[in-house]
């Protein structure tokens, strides 16, 4: 079977298809893939992070060849895909990427470590619940509201045994091999300062303001990525 023209990878929230409203009902993205990450399918538990789990699911995805497309806390697997087998992906689109590692020392990325590591530090003594609150209070929410459905308390143990975004082990050698544009909404410092870090290191970095974190849900975001696929249609070597 041929690989698949894409593969968009999704964040911590929506998986699959579900996180790609906009793109899976787009008729010029027919025959794209909509993986969904370990941990995440319905019929299998959620699960501790795995950073080569993570890679290999992109991977295994990607097959041949193929365009990646990842949002938010799957930019990271897709970088680790590409610094990898840069020769596999032909163009990355990574859409708020949390790749504080490669931007440590940065104020924002910094404030944010700060805010968020207490409370990844308590997760082996709290519930999925009490975790999600407290999580959402260190992201800035004052009265944020506890999961209760079934659905909602899934999601909320799968951000528990999330790892640290500024743990995974990322390489700016990713994106010096693979053609990379980052977008991002424009909205929050940390976020910014990472696409600035991949910038440096030879991505193309991009707002398009509107659509807060899900920056694919901008009406602009599909005629940007198509624009990118039309730019590499025959390959990096192409």
């Amino acid at each position: 079977m041929d690989a698949p023209r894409a593969v968009f990878v999704h964040g911590t929230g929506l998986a699959g298809a579900a996180a790609w409203p906009r793109q899976r009902d787009d008729a010029r993205l027919r025959g794209s893939m909509y993986l969904t990450r370990p941990g995440y399918g319905g019929a299998e538990a959620p699960r501790a992070t795995d950073w080569g789990m993570e890679r290999d699911a992109v991977l295994a995805a990607v097959g041949s060849g193929a365009h990646l497309v990842a949002f938010s806390y799957g930019g990271l697997a897709a970088l680790l895909a590409a610094a990898q087998h840069p020769d596999r992906i032909r163009t990355m689109c990574l859409i708020e990427p949390p790749a504080f590692s490669l931007a440590r020392g940065e104020p924002g990325v910094e404030a944010h470590v700060a805010a968020v590591a207490p409370v990844l530090e308590r997760r082996g003594e709290l519930g999925p619940s009490e975790f999600v609150v407290a999580l959402l209070r260190a992201f800035g929410q004052t009265d944020p509201v506890a999961p209760q459905t079934e659905e909602e308390l899934r999601s909320a143990e799968i951000s528990r045994l999330t790892a640290a975004p500024w743990e995974a082990p990322l390489s700016a050698d990713a994106v010096r091999e693979v053609p990379t544009l980052v977008l991002t909404g424009g909205w929050n410092r940390e976020y910014d300062e990472a696409a600035a870090a991949l910038a440096r290191a030879g991505a193309t970095h991009r707002e398009l303001p509107g659509a807060g974190h899900r920056v694919q849900d901008h009406p602009a975001f599909t005629e940007m990525l198509l624009d990118l696929w039309q730019e590499y249609s025959a390959g990096r070597r192409g």
